[in-house]
């Protein structure tokens, strides 16, 4: 059943990661930061601005999960688990569709 999950990496506050990036002034709105786990950025990456890894992983999302991936992922749906891995990807396909829409998944 190939499907996949896209996430934004949020630091768990109590973890060594969260220390670290707290201790080196990368994190922000901290207060936030257990509300939308995997989906907004609450930390400053070296390589890009939080936003812009927002979009790549959104971009990533709506890559895997677009008709040419999925049907060069997926065989035919022949058998009842192959109609269950077309009807998870469907979904994550809409999904991926709200959030280009809406920039967000607040609707799911």
């Amino acid at each position: 059943m190939p499907a996949a999950y896209f996430n934004v990496l949020t630091p768990q506050k109590g973890t060594p990661l969260f220390d670290r990036l707290q201790q080196e002034g990368r994190i922000f709105g901290d207060g936030d930061i257990d509300r939308w786990p995997g989906q907004i950025c609450y930390f400053t990456p070296r390589w890009c601005q939080p936003h812009e890894l927002e979009q790549n992983v959104q971009r990533m999302y709506q890559q895997f999960y677009s008709f040419r991936s999925m049907f060069h992922r997926l065989p035919l749906p022949v058998t009842r688990s192959r109609i269950a891995s077309w009807v998870i990807n469907w979904s994550e396909r809409n999904m991926a569709a709200a959030a280009r829409n809406h920039n967000d998944f607040d609707g799911f």
